[in-house]
C-alpha cells in the first residue's frame, strides 16, 4: 500500500529491483488518468483484482480512531511480472463479509418505525392549513415503539450515527425527540422537491454524517422505505 502520491517512482524503482513479481494496493481510480497511462503502457500489469466491496484500511491497524469503516474509496490490487508485455486480466476478490459487519450509521422512518404517531393523524391528514399548535399538543400521546431506547443509547456508546428521514415536518420530528429525551445526528424532514422513494434524501443524509452506504441499516414500515434505502443503495429492514 505505497503513498499514493509516490506512486509512479515506486513502482519504477521496485520493476527495477523486482526478481519476479510486484503487488501494490491502489484505489481503482489509478487505473485512470494521463500520467498513469504512461506508466501503465511502459509497465502495464499482468492482474488486476478488484475488491467487490470497499475495505477497510487504517493506519498502523487503528481502525476505530481512523473510521475505516467509513472509507469512500473502492480498492484494488495490481500485479505486474517482470517482463510482462500484454494484455492485464481484470478479476474480482469477493469480500462481501465486511461490508455490513460494522453499521456506521442508521436511517430511521418517524411514523410507525420509532413512533406510534396515530394521536393526530386526522388533523395531519385532513387539514389543508395544519394547525401545528394542536398537532405539537399531541406529542405526549405519541408512544416511542419498544425497544428503541436502547437502540438510540447502544448506538451512542459504540459511535454509531442516526439520521431520521421522514415526509414528516422537522420541527414535529425534533420537538417529538425533545420530548422523549433522544438525540440522533441529522434530520431529514419534508422536502419540497424531493419525497421518498427519491434516493436523493439518502445521499442528503449520507453527505452529512459522512458515512459510506456500505456501513448503512435503513429501517422503515412502508413500501417507499424499502423503495427510498433500495434506490439509495443502503441495505433495507422492514419494520412490522
Amino acid at each position: 500500500n505505497p503513498p499514493y502520491s509516490d506512486f509512479i517512482p515506486m513502482l519504477r524503482k521496485a520493476m527495477a529491483i523486482c526478481h519476479n513479481k510486484v503487488a501494490m494496493l491502489l484505489p481503482l481510480r489509478y487505473l485512470t488518468s494521463q500520467e498513469r497511462y504512461v506508466i501503465f503502457k511502459q509497465y502495464p500489469p499482468k492482474r488486476v483484482y478488484v475488491y467487490i466491496e470497499r475495505i477497510c484500511i487504517a493506519k498502523n491497524g487503528k481502525f476505530e480512531e481512523y473510521e475505516a469503516g467509513m472509507n469512500m474509496e473502492m480498492y484494488a490490487w495490481y500485479v505486474w511480472e517482470k517482463d510482462f508485455d500484454g494484455e492485464p486480466t481484470l478479476r474480482w476478490i469477493s469480500n462481501k463479509r465486511t461490508s455490513h459487519q460494522n453499521a456506521k450509521a442508521l436511517i430511521l422512518d418517524f411514523d410507525y418505525t420509532l413512533f406510534d404517531t396515530r394521536a393526530d393523524d386526522k388533523v395531519r391528514k385532513n387539514s389543508t392549513n395544519k394547525d401545528w399548535d394542536i398537532i405539537y399538543s399531541k406529542i405526549p400521546e405519541y408512544r416511542l415503539y419498544d425497544g428503541w431506547r436502547e437502540v438510540f443509547e447502544r448506538a451512542k456508546t459504540k459511535g454509531v450515527k442516526i439520521a431520521i428521514i421522514s415526509t414528516a415536518k422537522k420541527d414535529l420530528i425534533q420537538k417529538t425527540l425533545d420530548y422523549f429525551g433522544l438525540q440522533c445526528d441529522i434530520i431529514v424532514g419534508w422536502q419540497r422537491c424531493y419525497q421518498k422513494p427519491h434516493p436523493h434524501l439518502v445521499e442528503m443524509a449520507l453527505n452529512k454524517l459522512q458515512v459510506s452506504k456500505d456501513y448503512v441499516i435503513s429501517i422503515g414500515d412502508s413500501v417507499v422505505d424499502m423503495e427510498m434505502s433500495q434506490n439509495g443503495g443502503v441495505r433495507f429492514i422492514g419494520a412490522l
